[in-house]
């Protein structure tokens, strides 16, 4: 089984949230600068405005930004849910893209202290990842990127509780003697959080095609 989980959860959810906190105010604070006149600047071009026409047309792109449909919808559908709340400026299409760039940040800490079993360890990697710039910038612009970059950490932590959870398994199977109830070794039940995983996955594709390389790093991890 390896080392246990640190004995001091109470201690390691305060640090989680107020790092989280912290993070988000720093992504959050005067989200809707730079513009370009009132207008999105550099790749936001290309998915604020398809956000903004789901909005209008049922969640359809029938006016593809520069001729082109760039990648799959749900990226920018969740442009569409800021723009929804704070209308067509810089917070509304960058709105989404802080949350789940603060909510990484969450992700990090829980996983780096389940996968060190530190919780100082784990507010290290919160505070690096809070200081790491190109995280901060994707988390402040209305790209798809933050989007797939939150779903693809989020199945390694869904992956990352699976192993936990099979060994325990394993661990019961050996200790009540059920280990060799097969050929196949011993039935250990759904693996839901390997089924996160997947879910995880699929939705990083949903976001962004490149999803679909990790798919395969991810099922090359699982194999292994």
């Amino acid at each position: 089984l390896g080392r246990p989980m640190p004995t001091d959860r109470l201690r390691g959810w305060v640090v989680t949230i107020v790092l989280t906190i912290i993070g988000g105010v720093v992504r959050l604070q005067n989200l809707g600068f730079p513009t370009h006149d009132g207008t999105p600047v550099f790749d936001e071009k290309h998915y604020t405005p398809q956000a903004w026409q789901m909005l209008r047309n049922g969640w359809y792109e029938d006016n593809p930004g520069y001729e082109l449909t760039v990648h799959p919808p749900l990226g920018k559908q969740f442009i569409a849910f800021g723009e929804w709340i704070f209308g067509y400026n810089g917070w509304g299409w960058r709105f989404s893209s802080a949350v789940l760039g603060t909510l990484m940040i969450l992700l990090v800490i829980r996983i780096a202290r389940r996968l060190t079993r530190s919780t100082l360890l784990g507010a290290i990697a919160g505070v690096l990842l809070i200081s790491d710039g190109v995280l901060h910038m994707m988390s402040r612009m209305g790209m798809l990127d933050i989007y797939i970059a939150f779903f693809v950490l989020a199945a390694f932590g869904f992956l990352l509780l699976d192993r936990d959870q099979v060994r325990n398994r394993l661990a019961i199977a050996v200790r009540e003697g059920w280990v060799d109830s097969s050929d196949y070794g011993p039935r250990l039940g759904f693996r839901w959080y390997r089924f996160g995983c997947g879910v995880s996955l699929g939705l990083a594709c949903a976001s962004k095609w490149g999803g679909l390389y990790w798919m395969a790093g991810f099922g090359g991890l699982i194999l292994s």
